[in-house]
């Protein structure tokens, strides 16, 4: 028999039960066992005791692993959900509703004819079209005012580049599409006509507001590039042109000067207080020549030119009393543009 005591072995079977005991006491203690019934007896009690424990424990741990597997299916499936639905609103946006008509990227063409005007519109762009055309309308000085407006989307089948229209013109002032004026009392208004006369400032002194006339004119795309002198100090208010780049033949001379004195008309009438437009160039022979033009020479330009018109198309012009007359609205600037050409 072993020389460990009933009493003691009981007192070591709870940590012999959890594998605490040394090699040397867990062997003392099988000894024992083997020639003891009592102390079997209580070691297989506590053994019983302990397997609903573990049997509980286990079930537990089992139950966490099915929730935690039941919730990693439940965020992988909200996140694929969240996906597929990023992906339709994109595709909404994209193809469907999509976004403002850039108008850089629109052309058009306008036909007036027995009081009707014939839009038509396309994209410049073969990626992208159009959709959701409508018109508004309200009330304006003399009329109704007439807007046209779309959205601009990725081209599919649900779309196209393309839009056709017409407009009643009975008792209407003026049509914009996108933005952009193309009809005013009788009168379609070319692109740049519409976009220049945005551009119309009062202060010869504003660098921006003149910047963005001599821009859109495209004085330097024209004539070569320049440098800037304003006389803003006393009247008469002027703007000198300095060109840069020497002339290489007699033809640019002329040009220059041509294209120059067509220019002066639309800086004079869109700049309320110029008065004189110069420019400086040197010639062929490395001369440095300067040219002037005044408001009061531009004015008296003025019947002659509308004489010519009317002779050519057979109409029936009035000459306005100014040149800055023309610059009243985007329809006086566009006559004023078609007597120049």
């Amino acid at each position: 028999m072993s020389e460990l005591k009933c009493e003691i072995v009981r007192d070591l079977l709870p940590l012999y039960v959890d594998g605490l005991t040394s090699v040397e006491t867990s062997t003392a203690i099988e000894e024992h066992l083997k020639d003891c019934e009592d102390c079997r007896k209580v070691l297989n009690e506590m053994t019983k005791a302990l397997v609903p424990v573990k049997n509980e424990q286990k079930e537990e741990i089992d139950y966490l692993k099915k929730v935690k597997k039941r919730n990693h299916k439940k965020i992988v499936t909200a996140v694929l959900a969240a996906v597929l639905v990023l992906i339709g609103l994109l595709g909404i946006k994209t193809f469907i509703w999509g976004g403002p008509i850039d108008q850089y990227t629109l052309a058009w063409s306008c036909v007036e004819e027995d009081n009707v005007l014939s839009i038509e519109a396309y994209s410049t762009y073969s990626a992208q079209s159009y959709c959701g055309w409508q018109w508004d309308s309200r009330e304006g000085n003399k009329g109704k005012i007439i807007e046209i407006s779309g959205r601009q989307v990725t081209s599919s089948f649900l779309s196209d580049g393309y839009y056709q229209d017409n407009v009643p013109l009975e008792g209407v002032e003026r049509v914009y599409l996108c933005g952009m004026l193309i009809w005013q009392d009788g009168m379609i208004i070319d692109r740049e006509i519409s976009e220049l006369w945005e551009y119309k400032t009062p202060y010869l002194g504003s660098p921006t507001g003149i910047g963005m006339v001599a821009e859109e004119l495209r004085i330097s795309e024209q004539c070569g590039n320049y440098t800037s002198e304003l006389n803003t100090s006393a009247e008469p208010y002027g703007w000198k042109f300095n060109f840069i780049e020497a002339l290489k033949d007699d033809w640019s001379e002329e040009e220059l000067n041509r294209r120059m004195m067509k220019n002066s008309y639309f800086l004079i009438a869109l700049i309320d207080n110029l008065s004189a437009v110069r420019w400086s160039y040197v010639d062929t022979n490395g001369d440095e020549k300067e040219q002037m033009i005044t408001v009061e020479e531009l004015n008296q330009t003025l019947p002659a030119l509308v004489e010519d018109y009317n002779k050519r198309y057979n109409s029936d012009l009035k000459a306005y009393e100014s040149v800055k007359d023309y610059a009243d609205s985007a329809k006086d600037l566009q006559i004023l543009y078609d007597l120049l050409n």
